[in-house]
C-alpha cells in the first residue's frame, strides 16, 4: 500500500522538477497540474490564524483550505464541531482547487497535532481520491529544512466538480446505529489480526464498560 506520507525531501524534489505546473494568465483548461499543493493549517483557539499565517508564507504554489469553511458544514447542528460537508458541494469545491482524478496531491497544516491536514486527507480519500498524501511533519519540517516558501498566491483553473461520492460504508454514526456497530466490530477484527497495524497484533482495549462497549447503555462522546 502506498505511504500516506511524504517527506519533505521528496516533495520538494518534485516541485524543482516542475510537476506543479502553476496556473498563470496564459495557462488553458489542459494545463492542469500534476501535483497540488494544499495549506491547511488552522488553530481551534484561534480560527483566523491559518488563513493568516498562509499570507505571509506558504510552501511554493500551495493553496489555502480552511477547516471551518472548507472541510466543514458549520450549518449543520447536532453533528458535533465540525459536522461533514455535503458530498457534493465538497466535490464542487475540490474541483474548484483544481484537483481531478489524476491529480497528485499533497496536503500539510503547521505539524503541531491541528490534524487538519489529516481531516483533508481522509476527505479525498472518502470521496474516491487514493492520490493523496500528507506532508511528514508539516510547514515546520518545511521550515526546519530551510526550504523555500513565498506569499506568491497561486493561480488556479477551476476544474468540474469531482466525480465522486463519499463512501457512506466508511462513515460510523455517532448514534450508535448499524454503521456504528459494524465500524466497532470491522476495527477489532482487525486490530487482532494486525491488519490494521502491519507488522503487529494485540487486542483493542477500551476504558469504557462492559454494557457500554456493547451498546447497550448510553455513553457520553466527546465530539471534534
Amino acid at each position: 500500500m502506498t505511504t500516506p506520507l511524504i517527506d519533505v525531501t521528496t516533495l520538494a524534489q518534485a516541485l524543482d522538477d516542475g510537476a506543479t505546473r502553476l496556473m498563470d494568465a496564459r495557462a488553458t483548461a489542459s494545463a492542469v497540474p500534476t501535483l497540488r499543493v494544499v495549506d491547511a493549517r488552522f488553530s481551534l483557539a484561534d480560527p483566523q490564524s491559518g488563513a493568516a499565517l498562509y499570507a505571509q508564507g506558504h510552501l511554493p504554489g500551495a493553496l489555502y483550505v480552511d477547516l471551518n469553511r472548507d472541510l466543514s458544514d458549520l450549518g449543520r447542528t447536532g453533528h458535533g464541531r465540525h459536522p461533514l460537508p455535503d458530498s457534493d458541494a465538497f466535490a464542487a469545491r475540490v474541483g474548484a482547487w483544481g484537483i481531478g482524478p489524476q491529480t497528485e496531491v499533497v496536503v500539510y497544516d503547521a505539524g503541531d497535532g491541528s490534524m487538519a491536514a489529516a481531516r483533508l486527507w481522509w476527505l479525498l480519500r472518502l470521496i474516491g481520491h487514493a492520490r493523496v498524501r500528507v506532508l511528514n511533519g508539516g510547514f515546520a519540517a518545511w521550515q526546519a529544512a530551510g526550504l523555500p516558501v513565498t506569499a506568491a498566491l497561486p493561480q488556479v483553473t477551476a476544474l468540474p466538480p469531482y466525480p465522486g461520492q463519499f463512501d457512506r460504508s466508511q462513515i460510523a454514526s455517532v448514534e450508535g446505529g448499524t454503521g456504528a456497530s459494524q465500524a466497532r466490530a470491522g476495527l477489532a477484527d482487525r486490530c487482532a489480526g494486525g491488519r490494521a497495524f502491519p507488522g503487529r497484533s494485540g487486542t483493542l482495549g477500551s476504558g469504557r464498560r462492559p454494557r457500554a462497549w456493547r451498546g447497550e447503555s448510553a455513553v457520553r462522546i466527546e465530539r471534534a
